[in-house]
């Protein structure tokens, strides 16, 4: 039979566990801004322009701006405008990848 330790760990509440996640965590804004500037590279480069439009007025239109509403602006089906987002987030993806 294998002995157990007897040492009991203590579970972090999730205030410590916030706390010391703020404290180690370093500053990464300059790797935030290479991934924007080469998000916004991949949207010129990888996207058509009708991908491009569908992107911009859905992520980008500056109020919360839902899926029927941008079909309904650009006069398609919701449908349409859902399986646009999902093609151009797997081409900015795969982009992605391979730019680091």
């Amino acid at each position: 039979m294998t002995s157990t330790s007897s040492k009991r760990y203590r579970i972090p509440r999730s205030t410590d566990l916030t706390a010391w996640m703020t404290e180690s965590a370093g500053n990464n804004s300059e790797q935030m801004l290479m991934m924007c500037r080469k998000l916004r590279t991949a949207c010129r480069q990888e996207l058509t322009p009708r991908q491009r439009e569908i992107v911009e007025l859905y992520f980008f239109s500056g109020k919360k701006t839902t899926m029927t509403r941008v079909a309904r602006q650009l006069g398609i089906h919701r449908t349409t405008v859902s399986r646009t987002l999902k093609r151009a987030m797997r081409r900015l993806r795969n982009h992605l990848r391979y730019a680091w």
